[in-house]
Parts: structure tokens; sequence; C-alpha cells
């Protein structure tokens, strides 16, 4: 095995290192505070589990989340990415991440306009943030992020400064912007963001978000950056000779192409192989025509039905 991506940090526009690569547990235990719901949905899964001889991707994650996260820290992992939206997940995180010290570890969560409805003692943003730091058992996080450009946003940015101001937060962001939403915010802002976290794979390049993020000093951060492993991309030519060519598998090319790139890729995976070898990208380089041929797959295509504006499951109901 060569290096591992977790040797390697950026450093953001305002002095704060963060790691190349993180890790997202989603959203765990969606339906908790609701038995019924929980029950209804945990019975479906496991008739369509049945069906297909094999456990669908939300229940495993659900019932392994605790040893995922265990072996994503020893594989060397360093940076865990949540959200008020994600159900347990700040929780699972706190505990995995408390057993070892604080400062190794670049813990990013994020706070949306649902956030602020769901819960009568946790109407700001400085009440969520509250939250989250409870349960991910810290007095800081070291990025906090606006999950969606929706309801009131512009008043909750000025929050997540005024967050930072007070240094609960270390580096503040934004989630799911197009380039126009980019604009008006750095036309209002008093802070600009150091974090950009978007859908970002070949099928989905974003060039002008990008291309604006870089000339602002903003790090790209990018979720579903393997497309889900779509077979329109990893069944390609090429990247069916990529994979021949470097020896690696289909996913680590991806996570190259992001790397190449300077973006901070979120991975996910319930096994521990994957996680290794999703670390396992720094001994070979894709050629310029090659990173290429992969951005030449962007096609616009959100995997989102609401292209990542809202929250796109208005009927989950989360525990914490």
């Amino acid at each position: 095995m060569g290096e591992h991506l977790t040797d390697e940090n950026y450093t953001l526009y305002n002095g704060v290192d963060i790691p190349c690569v993180a890790f997202g547990t989603g959203v765990v235990k969606r339906f908790y505070r609701n038995k019924y719901l929980y029950a209804k949905d945990v019975s479906m899964a496991l008739l369509r589990s049945a069906k297909h001889g094999k456990m669908v991707r939300f229940l495993k994650n659900d019932l392994t989340i605790q040893r995922t996260l265990d072996n994503a820290i020893r594989c060397g992992y360093r940076m865990f990415d949540s959200g008020r939206l994600y159900g347990h997940s700040e929780k699972y995180i706190g505990e995995a991440v408390g057993k070892y010290s604080r400062e190794d570890f670049f813990l990013v969560t994020k706070v949306s306009d649902i956030d602020l409805q769901r819960y009568p003692d946790a109407a700001t943003v400085h009440d969520n943030l509250s939250l989250s730091l409870k349960f991910l058992k810290t007095d800081h996080v070291d990025a906090y992020l606006l999950h969606f450009p929706s309801g009131d946003w512009e008043a909750m940015y000025r929050d997540i400064e005024e967050e930072y101001k007070q240094g609960r937060v270390r580096s503040i962001g934004i989630c799911n912007f197009d380039a126009d939403e980019l604009r008006h915010l750095l036309d209002i802002c008093r802070i600009k963001p150091m974090i950009c976290q978007i859908e970002l794979h070949p099928l989905n390049t974003k060039p002008e978000l990008r291309k604006l993020c870089q000339e602002n000093g903003i790090r790209i951060m990018a979720h579903t950056p393997t497309a889900h492993m779509i077979k329109e991309v990893t069944d390609s030519e090429i990247m069916v000779s990529l994979v021949r060519k470097y020896n690696k598998s289909a996913a680590q090319i991806l996570y190259r192409w992001h790397h190449q790139n300077s973006a901070i890729p979120i991975v996910s995976s319930t096994s521990e192989q994957h996680l290794k070898e999703n670390l396992d990208i720094l001994d070979f380089s894709l050629t310029e025509e090659e990173m290429a041929a992969i951005e030449a797959f962007d096609r616009g295509h959100s995997f989102d039905k609401n292209n990542n504006k809202i929250n796109d499951q208005p009927a989950f109901i989360y525990n914490l």
C-alpha cells in the first residue's frame, strides 16, 4: 500500500489546516423518534434485502455505524462530516472521536432552516450549534456550514459569522450553493466562507463555481464524489482503461481526480477494505488528458431531485 491521503493537509485562507479527505456518515437512524415509522422503514428494508440477497445500504449503515467509525479512525481518517439533519450522526461521531485527543480530529457539522423550525428550544443558529457541540462532545467544531441556500439563509449566515467571532467554530462555510448564490453571498457577507461543500463528480463538474471558489480562496468539499459508482462512468471505456493502467479501483481513480482538482472528497463505506483503499491514491497521477477525459462526462446531472437546494427528505423525523 502506498502513501495515505491523510498524510497531507490543505490550509484554509484563515490559516486553519484541513485534511484532504473526509468521512461522511450520512443520515443515521432517520425515523428513530417515531418508532412506528422506523419499524416500517426497517421492515421494508429487510424485505428488499431478502429479495436482492444483500442488505440495503441505509440499514447496514444504521447497524454498523459505530464499528465503521472506529475502523475509519484506525485506517487514518481524521475529518468527519455531519449535520443537524443527519439523525444520530453527531452522537456516533462524538462517541468515536471522544476516545482520542480532540486535537487530532477535524469535525464538520451543518445547520439549515429546517433545523431552526424543528425544535421549540433550538430555534436559533446559536442553540443548534450548542446541540451539535453537546452530541459531538466538544467545545468547538472545526467547520460550521450553512446546509442549504433556503429560508432566510442570509440571516443564518450572519449568525454563523457571529459563532466564528465567538470562537465556537474555527472556520465557516456553505453547502449546495451555485455560482450566482455564492456571488450574492460574497457581496453581502462580512467574512467570506472558507469552505464550499457541493455535489461534485464527473457527471456534475460545476466549472463556473469551482473557478469562483478558486478566485476567492474557498476550499471545495465534494459530496457524492463517485457519482454513486454509476455504470455510465465506471463501465466507460476511459474508466476501464484507467483501472487497468494504474491497477486501481474506479473509486480510487475518481478520488484521485478530485485530489488533483484540489477538492476534498467526502467518502463513505462500511467496508474496512474500501476505507483503506480510499486513502491509497497518492502513488499515481492522472495525466492532463486523463483528467480532461473524466471532466468530459459532465452533463450537469444531480442525484438529488431538488438539486440540493432544500432538505430532500421532509418526512425524516430525527431524534437528536
